[in-house]
């Protein structure tokens, strides 16, 4: 299991870059990456399985990026959820 991230933009150019630096800049490590993107409204979302929980304040960072438009940070069930 994972914790998840899922953040919609517009869809313009470096903004995955540009949320990669900013996990990065905080030592949270990106396990797996799904963007979908719709041409005609120009927004895109991506859906990121991360090896730690972002917290809000780098959330916060993110959401600050004029292009960002939500952030949802999903924290991982823990160990006495998951089945045997």
């Amino acid at each position: 299991m994972h914790d998840i991230l899922i953040i919609q933009y517009k869809d313009v150019p470096g903004m995955v870059g540009f949320f990669g630096e900013v996990l990065g800049d905080h030592h949270i490590n990106i396990a797996y990456l799904d963007i979908s993107r719709d041409a005609v409204t120009e927004k895109a979302m991506a859906v990121l399985k991360l090896d730690q929980y972002c917290p809000e304040n780098v959330a916060d960072i993110i959401r600050k990026n004029v292009h960002i438009l939500d952030v949802i940070s999903i924290r991982r069930l823990s160990d006495q959820y998951s089945s045997t």
